[in-house]
């Protein structure tokens, strides 16, 4: 057993993601801060310029009261579906006793025929 050698040996041009120092140029670093910066202060700019009325409106009971009675139709449109399919697997499962029924007969009554 060689312990100076590490256990996993790396491939060529395996590519680690969050190891070491990037090798980014600093005109790259400057400009994706500058780009942070302007999106980050256009949004706030945006949210800023919405009425206080809009926000207050906007998170209401009603809205409440519709997003609880959207989430109880999903629930109930989630236990429709779940019957179909249980519904489906079972018609399939007995299809196949069926089916397997009457090969296991066909070939009792094959047997008897022949040894007859």
């Amino acid at each position: 057993m060689n312990l100076s050698r590490p256990s996993k040996s790396r491939r060529k041009g395996q590519v680690f993601i969050f190891r070491g120092k990037s090798n980014k140029s600093q005109k790259r670093t400057l400009a994706e801060a500058l780009i942070m910066l302007i999106i980050g202060v256009n949004m706030m700019v945006f949210l800023n310029t919405l009425p206080q009325g809009f926000i207050a409106s906007r998170i209401s009971s009603q809205i409440w009261n519709q997003l609880f009675s959207s989430s109880i139709e999903l629930l109930n449109a989630l236990g429709s579906i779940g019957t179909a399919i249980i519904v489906i697997i079972l018609m399939l499962f007995s299809l196949i006793l069926i089916v397997g029924g009457t090969w296991r007969i066909a070939i009792i009554t094959n047997r008897r025929k022949l040894t007859k």
